[in-house]
């Protein structure tokens, strides 16, 4: 199956690109209710149900979400697609010195 099938009776080659993956700071006001959801909602209570800690997290994570259909009131909803723990790289890039730093605390807060 394909993401994104050519139109009915054409062949697969004129099947439509996806587009460029977009990519955005975390300061975007547009994702500022998701970030808070995410932050302070979603991941603690999947900490809780799971009984991870913090400290047991990846330090280099992220999600991906779908939008979801229009909520009672017109606002966005979200559908998780997918948790990434592998393959990713650190965004924006003024992103690898706060990480480094958040490695270098936790390594530090064994001993």
């Amino acid at each position: 199956m394909l993401v994104l099938p050519a139109p009915s009776g054409a062949p697969p080659s004129e099947a439509p690109q996806p587009g460029p993956r977009l990519y955005h700071s975390p300061a975007i006001p547009e994702f500022q209710d998701l970030k808070v959801r995410v932050e302070q909602t979603w991941v603690p209570e999947m900490q809780r149900l799971l009984d991870n800690r913090t400290e047991r997290l990846p330090m280099l994570w992220d999600c991906d979400f779908l939008l979801g259909p229009k909520g009672e009131s017109g606002e966005d909803t979200y559908v998780l697609c997918e948790i990434n723990v592998s393959s990713i790289a650190p965004f924006p890039e003024s992103a690898p010195p706060f990480i480094a730093e958040a490695v270098f605390r936790r390594l530090h807060a064994d001993h």
